[in-house]
């Protein structure tokens, strides 16, 4: 339905400048090293994944502030932070405002980055300079271009695998913390990986049980695609985030190893200390 609305104005870009359709939002953010091993900060739209790319989008446009205060890993700040969340509120408010798609931001390096996705750029310069007259503390490029395969997004700003699990370990640990979880008992948490054939699948559990994991099912399930051996696991372990992201990688790259994939975690929130 949006690629329809999409294509039904691509002839009116005065009516799709102003007129952007309703799209869906998945927020996540994940750190990883630069080429030159130095933190960096991707976070996106999530949701845009599977609509990539937006027809008549074919622009691209990348804005970048250098960071007053960065800390000494070149990441914002906390000092600075409510200020950069304005300056991208505001700008991101008048681009879209002219039919422009914000999907992501990257920080590092003492700077930060906004990308925009518009089917034109004109007077881009005007409404960039206007906001950041408010800001004027702060040194600011921007620069457009082609785009029309949203490579930016999807084969930079886009997360891997292990990058994406990242996201869904901490969406998970705020679903815990948002019900007071205490994240230093341990409990059991439960994990499920997929697999070809019972083979691979066996091979695994036989693994997993070396790590100190517990097999509490291996089944077939007609939904599985490729991987319809199901391998169900689970080991006592907290729920620190740190912890978290060591073991579900552990379990990550076993699955692999095995020729499946790695399909998640979960526990039951511990809200009281045990006696």
């Amino acid at each position: 339905m949006i690629m329809k609305w999409f294509k039904q104005l691509l002839s009116d870009t005065s009516t799709l400048a102003r007129s952007v359709p309703k799209l869906p939002e998945d927020w996540g953010s994940y750190l990883y090293q630069t080429d030159d091993n130095l933190p960096a900060s991707n976070r996106l739209n999530l949701a845009l994944h599977d609509l990539a790319p937006l027809a008549g989008m074919d622009q691209r446009t990348w804005i970048t502030l250098k960071l007053r205060q960065p800390n000494e890993h070149g990441l914002t700040a906390p000092e600075e932070y409510p200020a950069i969340c304005k300056i991208e509120d505001d700008i991101t408010d008048a681009l879209v405002a002219r039919g422009a798609v914000m999907v992501g931001s990257v920080t590092g390096h003492g700077q930060f980055s906004l990308i925009f996705y518009s089917p034109d750029t004109q007077d881009y310069d005007k409404i960039i300079d206007g906001v950041m007259k408010s800001y004027g503390g702060y040194e600011y490029s921007y620069h457009s271009e082609a785009d029309p395969e949203w490579e930016a997004y999807l084969r930079f700003l886009y997360p891997d695998a292990y990058e994406y699990q990242f996201i869904v370990n901490r969406k998970i640990w705020t679903q815990l913390e948002q019900q007071g979880n205490l994240h230093e008992v341990e409990r059991a948490v439960d994990h499920w990986l997929h697999f070809p054939t019972a083979d691979d699948a066996k091979a695994a559990a036989s693994e997993a049980e070396g790590l100190g994991y517990t097999m509490l099912a291996l089944e077939h399930v007609s939904d599985g695609g490729e991987y319809p051996h199901q391998l169900n696991i689970s080991r006592y372990n907290n729920t620190l985030p740190d912890e978290i992201d060591e073991y579900v990688h552990e379990l990550m790259v076993l699955a692999e190893k095995n020729n499946g994939c790695y399909d998640g975690w979960g526990c039951v929130p511990v809200t009281q200390k045990p006696h």
